[in-house]
């Protein structure tokens, strides 16, 4: 896949989406998604498609002691 952030973004909502062949509640990848939580689903698969993990102890960006105050990633545009 292209380091273009914008278009893996792109991809990953793509690959996650309502499969229009199959009664509602499937995904396109195959999994089973309840009304009202696609917006989550995708949003799963963009954070799991660029590597995203919370960031816990101090807070690089803000330095306050909160777990889980950020999303963090090694991905760097290529």
């Amino acid at each position: 896949m292209t380091g273009d952030l914008r278009a893996r973004i792109a991809a990953a909502l793509a690959a996650h989406q309502r499969d229009e062949g199959e009664p509602s509640g499937y995904c396109e990848c195959g999994a089973i998604v309840f009304s009202g939580e696609m917006d989550g689903h995708q949003a799963d698969a963009v954070i799991r498609e660029l590597g995203m993990e919370v960031e816990d102890g101090e807070c690089g960006h803000c330095h306050a002691q909160l777990p889980g105050c950020r999303y963090v990633t090694d991905w760097t545009e290529q």
